[in-house]
């Protein structure tokens, strides 16, 4: 960790915590992710960064976050969205208007 530690894609949730910032600093609310092991970690860096569990909402694997709304995934988007920003293999989105 400390020879390789900044070089590390998903290990130890590295920029999860970069995401979490840069989806709070959008002003929509709540913040969509889909329900998986990240969430938890999610909650853990919005908590450590202000954010209360209302500002995010989990979605199912069959549902859609809204046009306009902010979602936090992967960094391939869907193809009805716009990359906001990049950290590792994460990514923060925003779902475009129909």
């Amino acid at each position: 960790f400390h020879t390789r530690g900044a070089a590390r894609l998903r290990e130890f949730n590295a920029g999860v915590d970069a995401l979490v910032s840069d989806a709070l600093d959008q002003p929509q609310r709540p913040i969509y992710m889909y329900v998986g092991g990240g969430v938890l970690c999610v909650y853990w860096f919005g908590a450590l960064q202000g954010a209360g569990p209302t500002e995010f909402a989990v979605l199912q694997p069959h549902e859609n976050p809204p046009p306009g709304a902010i979602l936090l995934g992967g960094t391939w988007p869907r193809p009805d969205s716009v990359v906001i920003r990049r950290h590792g293999i994460y990514g923060v989105h925003r779902i475009e208007p129909e």
